[in-house]
This record gives structure tokens, C-alpha cells and sequence, in this order.
């Protein structure tokens, strides 16, 4: 799981330390093709590493991204508790590295890197859902 986790890019910043405590607290989860993860508005419940498989986010029922091995999500309500913002469904039979928001935010809060470049990440990807909104 260690080796998942950093093969993320935003992730690559961590210390070996910071990137086994995300291991040892890391579950996968596996997804039939078609079966949603969770729906837009559910409560937080960890950031999602897809090791496997591809998945689609949608907002409103609008296609938002497509992501596949090596992309993380989730990211966003970790940070900041609130809402999911996306709804996440598999596109084909998806395995996935699941990170307690806790154990998540934990580590990102105390590297700074690691930290900017989540935060690089996220606002990119609040951009991308206001010109989602604005188009659908």
C-alpha cells in the first residue's frame, strides 16, 4: 500500500515515515463496474487512491472528471469536513486505496510540500467544477 500512496503526485512530497502511518491506516475498497462509491452531498469518509479501474465524478449529473490508476479524490471534504462535492462511480470492475480523512490530514497538515501541493490541486479542481456548473 506504501508504494500506491507514493505514486501519487501529490502525494510524493511525504517522508517514509508519513507514507507508512498513511499505510498502515489504509483499507481498499473494490467497486463493480456501474457501482457508485458515494453520491454528492454524503458525508466525508476518507480520501480514495485509485489503484486499479477507472471512476467517474459527477456533479449534478454532469461528467466533472474520469480518473484512473495513480489519481486520488476525496481530498476536499478530508480538509475541510464538509459535504462530498462529487458523486464517484466505477467505470469498469475499480480497486481502491481508502485513507481516513483523519489519518489523511494529519499527515498533510505537517508537510508543508505536501500541503501546497494539495491545496495547488484542489483549487484546480474547484475551478474546473465552476466552469462544469457554468456550462450544465
Amino acid at each position: 500500500m506504501e508504494e500506491v500512496i507514493r505514486s501519487v503526485s501529490m502525494l510524493k512530497g511525504l517522508t517514509l515515515e508519513q507514507a507508512r502511518r498513511l499505510a498502515a491506516s489504509a483499507s481498499r475498497v473494490t467497486l463493480g463496474a456501474g457501482q457508485k462509491l458515494f453520491d454528492e452531498g454524503d458525508p466525508t469518509g476518507g480520501v480514495f487512491i485509485v489503484e486499479r479501474g477507472r471512476v467517474r465524478l459527477t456533479r449534478k449529473g454532469t461528467p466533472i472528471a474520469d480518473l484512473g490508476s495513480g489519481d486520488m479524490f476525496g481530498e476536499m471534504a478530508a480538509l475541510d469536513g464538509g459535504p462530498r462535492v462529487v458523486t464517484v462511480t466505477a467505470g469498469e470492475p475499480t480497486s481502491l486505496l481508502a485513507l481516513p480523512a483523519d489519518a489523511y490530514t494529519a499527515v498533510v497538515y505537517e508537510n508543508a510540500a505536501v500541503l501546497k501541493e494539495v491545496l495547488r490541486v484542489v483549487l484546480n479542481r474547484v475551478r474546473g467544477l465552476e466552469d462544469a456548473i457554468r456550462r450544465g
